[in-house]
């Protein structure tokens, strides 16, 4: 049985799976620069080369593994796993990790430290995954760990690139149009051009048209043009690890979502009908985290969803081969700079806005109609968590803090500071516990509820949630709440067993 190393369909599953990738570059890069102040020799030097370094391997792993699967099946239609960085990932590690260093000692060093210890950590966990993600899957709710991506997803993949789109709405609204059609609308383009890759063609045209874009910038950006090699990082893992505890109640859920999602994935592949095995995946998957933290990258890889879709479209095992060099190549070479030179970040936002709108979406998809509220409740912690970045942001640009103004002088504003950072601390915990706790009382199961209060009080004691870092007794009034919360059930499913559905 022949399996062709490249197909003729693997070039437009290759346009898809890349211009994902790169959006995701576009947003390490521009926001680095703009949020983080990350200098250029951290960004084209440290993180993108371990980040491209990363990519390949997983991408030829994943190729192996269906030229293996192949081969031992004797069939010619086994589509690889798409694989590559996890956008949402990307967000919440730059918003939620590393961005709050940043704002706490102006060290953009010292942020990138910390990024690539906690990427380390999230790939530990990830592969830990392997050998209790299956247990995990079966305890969890899955629409509350879906809900808690979705309000991740809405907070910040979806609004903070909508307010760019409106920022320049002559730039951002055409590339939206675009997108909204392709992915949506399920509309031609001509050619059967990608839609991604006519959003930011387009977006770009009009960014020039309209004097947005400078020429002056291209020739500094194509002089950054050279060989980026990766370096091993260990040194900057190891001073970044004690840092990272205050954020474990961000990375930890993520890093779960992670290997939960990558389950899910490879259920996906086997409903296709390419029957992959789920350890060495996740396995993988952590691996390759790892090893791109140890060579400078802060951001966790992953399998994607969406392998029906390349398999339905006829892509094999070339598409991920091609992607994996294609991304490594922009990553050593210096190419970001010139393509951020190029494409203005409103072609990126559009495809971000989508993407936040569908990880959103899937939440409802998936979830019975009854448990719509539990995954509306899901959403506000994460509201919350943004709404106090905000707040923070602007104090800082003020030359102040929030503690200088002071919270009682917001709380008079009407703004309800305390309350707003309480829930927004720890939001991916807070949110999951809270959807969670909500499915459990619709669906009249007031003993699971009350377990599910409980842990919520045993985690807002260690700092997990509500607390602004991990310790002993961080959230002591929060803890005592869930634990009356969890009485309060406990005593309605003894008085009333009536009311109970267990």
């Amino acid at each position: 049985m022949r399996y062709p190393l490249f197909v003729r369909r693997d070039l437009d599953a290759f346009f898809g799976l890349a211009i994902n990738n790169l959006v995701d570059l576009i947003i390490i890069a521009t926001v680095g620069r703009t949020l983080l102040q990350l200098p250029d020799e951290l960004i084209f030097g440290r993180i993108l080369p371990g980040a491209g370094l990363s990519l390949l391997a997983g991408n030829l792993y994943y190729a192996w593994q269906a030229r293996r699967l192949a081969l031992a099946e004797g069939r010619d239609d086994v589509t690889a796993q798409p694989f590559g960085l996890n956008t949402p990932t990307v967000f919440l590690f730059l918003y939620l990790v590393m961005y709050p260093v940043y704002l706490r000692t102006h060290d953009p060093e010292l942020a990138w430290k910390v990024g690539v210890a906690a990427c380390f950590l999230s790939g530990v966990i990830e592969a830990l995954g392997a050998f209790v993600g299956g247990a995990l899957q079966r305890v969890t709710p899955r629409s509350a760990l879906l809900a808690t991506l979705a309000g991740a997803a809405l907070a910040y993949i979806a609004l903070l690139p909508t307010l760019d789109l409106f920022a320049r709405p002559i730039v951002g609204l055409v590339p939206l149009a675009i997108i909204l059609l392709g992915y949506f609308a399920r509309v031609r383009l001509p050619f059967n051009l990608p839609a991604g890759l006519v959003a930011v063609v387009v977006g770009s045209a009009l960014a020039w048209a309209t004097g947005q874009m400078s020429v002056a910038a291209i020739a500094p950006a194509a002089a950054s043009f050279g060989l980026y090699l990766p370096h091993p990082s260990l040194g900057a893992v190891l001073q970044g690890l004690p840092q990272v505890l205050p954020f474990v109640s961000a990375v930890a859920p993520l890093a779960v979502m992670n290997f939960m999602g990558t389950l899910q994935c490879v259920e996906s592949a086997a409903a296709a009908g390419d029957r992959f095995p789920p350890f060495p995946t996740m396995i993988v998957n952590g691996v390759a985290t790892m090893a791109g933290a140890l060579l400078g990258s802060c951001f966790p890889t992953t399998v994607y969803i969406g392998h029906p879709a390349w398999k339905a479209l006829g892509a094999r095992q070339g598409y991920s081969i091609l992607n994996g060099v294609a991304i490594t190549l922009v990553c050593t070479t210096g190419l970001m700079g010139l393509v951020l030179a190029i494409v203005p970040k409103e072609s990126a936002s559009a495809i971000l806005l989508f993407v936040g709108l569908v990880i959103t979406a899937q939440a409802f998809e998936v979830t019975p109609a009854k448990h719509f509220p539990a995954v509306a409740f899901a959403l506000v912690p994460h509201l919350a968590a943004w709404g106090t970045g905000i707040l923070d942001t602007l104090a800082t640009a003020a030359g102040t803090s929030v503690s200088a103004i002071g919270a009682d002088a917001i709380q008079k504003a009407g703004l309800g500071y305390t309350g707003l950072r309480t829930l927004g601390a720890g939001s991916l915990v807070t949110s999951m516990m809270l959807c969670a706790t909500t499915i459990a009382v619709i669906d009249r199961r007031l003993r699971a509820a009350a377990a599910w209060a409980g842990a919520s009080a045993l985690l807002a004691w260690l700092g997990l949630m509500h607390a602004d870092r991990v310790g002993w007794g961080e959230a002591p009034a929060a803890a005592l709440g869930y634990a009356l919360m969890a009485g309060v059930f406990l005593v309605v499913a003894r008085v009333s067993p009536a009311t109970v559905g267990e």
